[in-house]
């Protein structure tokens, strides 16, 4: 088995990914919730491919507290673009990993997600950056920061709301 680094496993980290990504298709928000770090928590999709850093445009760009307040529309049945709930299914390819600052692991993948909804199915495509660490009271890994680079983020996009 390769590790990363000595607390984390390769499969460990590449499990966690695919186990955030099927809360999500199956809207296990809450669940999808609790694996996120709430003082390390950024979930950013840019507008774009091309700059970085903290001046880019975003899509996204949600810390903990707006991430719980996704959540809470999500399920509270006033995200009206999302009741009822879309049907997705994600495929994901080409997991990498490689060690990130402070302990973390930064996990790289391809993905196609299909949204299906009454009168509309959009394809999505992009890759996926997740940063990942183990949780410091152990009891397996915790979510830092998500990174959704959409090929078509730079189209008309429908709303968003499905995307956690």
């Amino acid at each position: 088995m390769t590790t990363i680094n000595t607390l984390v496993s390769t499969q460990d980290v590449i499990d966690f990914v695919e186990h955030e990504a099927d809360l999500a298709d199956t809207h296990r928000v809450q669940e999808w919730l609790e694996l996120w770090n709430p003082d390390r928590a950024l979930y950013f999709v840019p507008y774009g491919d091309d700059e970085e850093g903290s001046l880019r445009v975003a899509l996204i760009r949600d810390g903990y507290g707006q991430l719980c307040q996704r959540i809470q529309r999500l399920t509270s049945g006033s995200a009206h673009a999302q009741n009822p709930p879309s049907q997705l299914c994600r495929v994901m390819s080409r997991i990498t990993t490689r060690e990130g600052e402070d302990g973390s692991v930064v996990a790289r993948s391809k993905f196609v997600c299909v949204e299906s909804r009454p009168g509309r199915d959009v394809l999505w495509a992009g890759t996926t950056l997740h940063t990942v660490a183990v949780r410091p009271a152990g009891g397996g890994l915790e979510l830092w920061r998500k990174e959704v680079r959409l090929v078509n983020s730079q189209k008309e996009i429908p709303p968003l709301a499905f995307l956690i």
